[in-house]
């Protein structure tokens, strides 16, 4: 808990902000946790299409309708990590 406190008063919240936003970040955390298991979990067919969806579904979405995911900080490939990306 010190360390991620820490963090978030790097980030700029002050103390007490950080105190409050503080389960909303552990929930962001374990909710991440369990995508990356999740795909982690799935056979390589099965992750290898759920990772190509981000090219083939999203990008390919109107920019009029979704214009964060057309914009450039929406074009960065899904937040997996490293053990769940296809080798």
């Amino acid at each position: 808990m010190e360390r991620k406190l820490d963090c978030m008063l790097c980030a700029g919240p002050n103390g007490d902000d950080s105190a409050r936003f503080y389960p909303v970040f552990a929930d962001l955390v374990l909710a991440c946790s369990a995508m990356n298991a999740s795909l982690a979990s799935l056979s390589p067919e099965i992750r290898d299409a759920d990772l190509r969806a981000w090219k083939t579904d999203y990008l390919t979405l109107s920019p009029k309708k979704f214009p964060t995911i057309a914009s450039p900080t929406g074009r960065r490939p899904p937040p997996y990590g490293p053990s769940a990306r296809p080798r």
